[in-house]
């Protein structure tokens, strides 16, 4: 029988959530918990920029509707770097809108979910964009 993936002697995944809802960063926090998954938290976009760049994660999970820098503005950023381009990058967001999602997708953004959304499926998606 195969082991699960995150199992074995893989580093447990490194994933940013960028998000301004303390309560959605601590929900899939504890989720990735469960999966091996470690979480690092920004609230806005200019830090999940900047943590990007710094710690170079594997999956960028990325709220679009932030102060200041929104999430669109962060991708954007991001993928016109080549020190960041590669990361993984999910939008993970209440912008619905099928503009949203094609202009999430046409700025590189690797998946999108909309909230509400269950926790499992998140890290899921993660994995899966991860291997």
């Amino acid at each position: 029988m195969s082991k699960p993936s995150g199992t074995g002697n893989r580093r447990p995944l490194r994933v940013l959530v960028a998000d301004d809802d303390p309560e959605i960063t601590a929900l899939v926090a504890a989720s990735f918990k469960k999966w091996r998954i470690y979480c690092i938290n920004a609230h806005d976009g200019a830090t999940a920029i900047h943590l990007a760049r710094t710690l170079r994660p594997d999956v960028l999970v990325l709220d679009v509707m932030m102060p200041d820098l929104d999430g669109f503005g962060v991708l954007r950023l991001l993928k016109q770097d080549k020190r960041t381009r590669r990361i993984k990058i999910i939008l993970l967001t209440s912008c619905d809108e099928a503009t949203d999602i094609m202009r999430g997708f046409r700025l590189g953004a690797d998946d999108y979910l909309t909230k509400p959304f269950a926790p499992v499926e998140l890290a899921t998606r993660v994995k899966m964009i991860s291997y």
